[in-house]
């Protein structure tokens, strides 16, 4: 109760762009995908790390049970790498409709269609992984394997790395940080600010 009271204080808040005030305006239940971005910088950080955490956890659940499946079903690594490409052309297909239906509906049905999209970008990173996974596993001796890992960690970090400074492009940031949710894309870090604590600066003006 406490959570919604804030989302509808926020909604009702003036906001500085033509696009905040029209959200604003709009019924909480019609809000669509489009409108993350805004939606996110209207609730409080503590709920938005509610948020994360639970996300978090789905990921782990489900990406723990979808591999102990396969592992079950298939126990040769080569048997392993067949289902995870086909789970990757599934999934792949999935999110292509998920992509085009989700942009084409309206209001808050476009934001359950992009729960299907979450879910078929899970199910494709979790194939993708597998994949990877077994293919180093039915091809590399299990004493070049760390070699192999750390090899690819390092070269596709420097790669990422030279992607970033050319295009101003964090895509890691995408994958990994939730930084939308986090509050660190907010304007201002205004999200941060009122979350921590004010006695750190405080602190250091009395000394």
């Amino acid at each position: 109760m406490q959570a919604q009271g804030s989302f509808k204080k926020a909604c009702s808040s003036p906001n500085s762009t033509t696009e905040s005030e029209a959200a604003a305006h709009r019924p909480l239940l019609r809000r669509p995908v489009s409108e993350q971005t805004i939606i996110v910088r209207e609730l409080d950080l503590w709920l938005r790390y509610v948020g994360v955490v639970t996300g978090f956890l789905t990921v782990v659940f489900v990406w723990e049970a979808h591999d102990m499946v396969v592992h079950k079903l298939y126990h040769e690594h080569r048997h392993q790498f067949c289902a995870y490409c086909a789970g990757v052309f599934i999934w792949a297909g999935g999110l292509v409709l998920c992509h085009l239906a989700t942009r084409r509906m309206e209001g808050s049905f476009s934001l359950h269609a992009s729960l299907c999209y979450a879910y078929c970008t899970l199910f494709l990173s979790i194939c993708s992984w597998g994949v990877i996974q077994s293919l180093l596993e039915t091809f590399v001796p299990e004493k070049w394997r760390l070699m192999v890992w750390a090899a690819g960690a390092v070269f596709f970090t420097a790669l990422h790395a030279l992607y970033m400074h050319f295009t101003h492009h964090n895509a890691l940031l995408d994958i990994a940080s939730c930084a939308l949710s986090l509050g660190l894309i907010d304007p201002d870090n205004v999200a941060v600010d009122e979350f921590l604590p004010t006695y750190k600066w405080t602190r250091y003006e009395s000394m």
